[in-house]
């Protein structure tokens, strides 16, 4: 599963972006990454690392209810909203 969220750009400020991705990994588990930066710019990358695929969607869903507080909103969605594991 994937999520792209963006801010809207200002005169003052340039747009940033976040995309949240859900994945299975090689041990079992699964991966929750963040990818984050301004529009245009290299992002930074960050892992979380799950047991199953409840925790993990569970997280994902966090970090997205959280970024939209701070004024992001989803551009798109993609894949299921719960991958078959």
């Amino acid at each position: 599963m994937r999520i792209y969220m963006q801010t809207i750009n200002t005169d003052t400020s340039a747009g940033r972006f976040c995309q949240l991705l859900l994945h299975p990994d090689l041990l079992g588990g699964w991966t929750v990454m963040r990818e984050t930066g301004r529009q245009g710019a290299k992002g930074r990358t960050k892992e979380e690392h799950h047991a199953d695929l409840d925790e993990a969607t569970e997280a994902l869903f966090r970090w997205r209810d959280k970024l939209i507080k701070e004024g992001f909103r989803v551009v798109f969605v993609q894949g299921d909203e719960k991958p078959i594991s």
